[in-house]
């Protein structure tokens, strides 16, 4: 399918609920093929303070083996302190990211030693990766937000190794009035909802309770099995799971999915 293809998709009313810069950078993708797109974050990223602990665990980051980077937020987050002490990066220190825009954040914020830059690796695809299934009495960095990652750290530490992790960023439900829910939920009549993370399933069942709108039979679009179990367990029945996941991806199967 081209942008140009766009009466496959002219039935299509898809919610975005990932947070804001990049449900936007997506809908103003999927609308060039002619879907109708609504946006509704249901997480809003907050930088935290980072403890001297912390911060002394970033000015050390020679004294690691290896550096995981769970998203582009905890990238950006930690390289506001990075840069302070690391002009240079070290050398011969391989960095992994989680997902296809994490890696190209850090190659923007310079770090040349990532290993698979061109992969979208999930935390379960990460941790089958070669370089991570012998890692008795490494030091391994964990970049990452507040209370996330918790399966890649206790995965990690059980093949021994020395896991250190810096929460850079809280995840918040954002504040929205009754109108916009009602507008967004109800009056919209979404047939596809794309919900990139388990939190963000919960925040939207919040939100659709405070909207007295019944989402769970609708189609829901998932990263990975993990997320889809979270996706179950709030009561949503029609699952797609399409990993490394990008708009243009989500256009060719949207026929699919809205026609379900």
């Amino acid at each position: 399918m081209n942008p140009q293809q766009t009466d496959r998709l002219a039935a299509c009313r898809i919610l975005i609920c990932r947070p804001q810069a990049e449900a936007e950078a997506w809908a103003d993708t999927l609308r060039q093929y002619g879907a109708q797109c609504q946006v509704l974050p249901c997480l809003e990223i907050e930088s935290v303070a980072v403890s001297a602990s912390h911060r002394q665990l970033l000015i050390d980051l020679d004294h690691f083996d290896k550096v995981i980077v769970t998203s582009q937020h905890a990238a950006r987050f930690a390289f506001t302190i990075i840069d302070d002490y690391w002009p240079q990066l070290p050398v011969q220190l391989p960095w992994f990211a989680i997902g296809r825009k994490t890696a190209h954040t850090l190659r923007e914020l310079g770090v040349t030693e990532l290993y698979d830059p061109t992969a979208d690796l999930t935390s379960e695809a990460l941790l089958q990766q070669p370089l991570l299934q012998t890692v008795q009495a490494e030091k391994i960095l964990l970049l990452k937000g507040c209370g996330g990652r918790q399966y890649l750290q206790n995965t990690l530490e059980e093949r021994g190794a020395l896991v250190s992790s810096i929460p850079l960023y809280a995840r918040r439900l954002p504040s929205y009035d009754d109108a916009e829910l009602r507008a967004k939920l109800l009056l919209y009549k979404p047939n596809c909802i794309v919900a990139l993370s388990g939190e963000t399933i919960a925040n939207l069942c919040v939100l659709a309770k405070r909207a007295g709108a019944s989402l769970q039979s609708l189609p829901l679009v998932v990263p990975s099995k993990r997320v889809a179990e979270v996706a179950r367990e709030h009561g949503f029945q029609l699952l797609y799971i399409l990993p490394y996941l990008c708009a243009n991806e989500l256009a060719e199967r949207l026929p699919e999915i809205c026609n379900h």
